[in-house]
């Protein structure tokens, strides 16, 4: 197990140095029943009626977003399925964003010391 400052500020150093990229594809869940739970169904099917009208002009109507942290060859996710925005600004003010980002950094660091230990692992077998 990491000592949790080792891992603490690598994720601070990993926040000012990985690129971060968000993509969005189609979610693969339906939209009928999963927009809206009001307990209004009218209301819930005018949800879900402006989302299919929305996915006319753009993916993040109903998608599912990956935010991606990499550095080095390494790569930390965080995915998002069966959300609705307006725009990639529009998700990119939301909350959901830092989140991921957070998500994502940690991921990232997880990746660099596992491959740490490994490779450590690995010369000291090496060394013998």
């Amino acid at each position: 197990m990491q000592h949790p400052t080792c891992h603490a500020a690598l994720v601070a150093y990993l926040r000012e140095h990985a690129t971060l990229t968000v993509t969005a594809q189609e979610a693969d869940s339906p939209i009928e029943g999963n927009v809206l739970a009001s307990g209004d169904d009218e209301e819930d099917r005018r949800a879900e009626d402006e989302v299919r009208s929305s996915l006319e002009f753009t993916v993040w109507a109903w998608a599912t977003v990956t935010v991606t942290a990499e550095l080095a060859g390494f790569k930390g996710r965080d995915y998002l399925g069966a959300c609705s925005y307006a725009s990639e600004d529009a998700f990119r003010v939301d909350g959901d964003y830092i989140d991921m980002i957070d998500f994502a950094l940690g991921s990232l660091a997880d990746e660099i010391i596992s491959a740490k230990v490994s490779i450590t692992a690995l010369a000291e077998i090496l060394a013998e």
